[in-house]
C-alpha cells in the first residue's frame, strides 16, 4: 500500500489553519450569529437552501477537525480549545435562535422544521 507523503511546510500550514479556526475569536462567533439567523429565516420560510446556505456560512466544522488533529497528534491543549470552541458555539447558536423564536412570537411549524426536528 503506498503511503502518502506531504512536505513539512504543507503540514505546518495545515496544522496552523486548523489549531486558528479551532480558537474561538470574534470572527468565529460573529460567523455564529449570522449562520444561526440565516437558518432560523430559512426555517420560519420553509427554505431548504437557505438552511443549506446557513451551513455552509457556519464555522462549527473547524472545531471538529482541531479536535481530530489533537487528538491524532496528542496534543490536549489543542483538544481543549477546540472542544470548547464546539459546545460555546452551539449553545451561542441555540440560545440566539431561542431568543429569535421567542421575539418573533407565534408562528405555525414548517414542514421544514419538522423535518428537521
Amino acid at each position: 500500500m503506498e503511503r502518502l507523503q506531504i512536505s513539512r511546510e504543507r503540514f505546518e500550514v495545515v496544522r496552523r489553519d486548523i489549531a486558528d479556526g479551532s480558537e474561538p475569536g470574534l470572527r468565529f462567533y460573529i460567523l455564529v450569529a449570522v449562520s444561526t439567523l440565516i437558518a432560523s429565516f430559512g426555517l420560519i420560510s420553509d427554505s431548504t437552501a437557505v438552511v443549506i446556505g446557513a451551513m455552509l456560512v457556519a464555522p462549527l466544522m473547524t472545531p471538529i477537525f482541531g479536535m481530530s488533529l489533537s487528538l491524532v497528534r496528542a496534543n490536549y491543549q489543542m483538544l481543549g480549545v477546540a472542544a470548547r470552541a464546539e459546545i460555546v458555539g452551539v449553545a451561542a447558536a441555540v440560545t440566539m435562535a431561542f431568543i429569535l423564536g421567542s421575539l418573533i412570537g407565534d408562528f405555525e411549524a414548517t414542514p421544514e422544521m419538522l423535518s428537521r426536528t
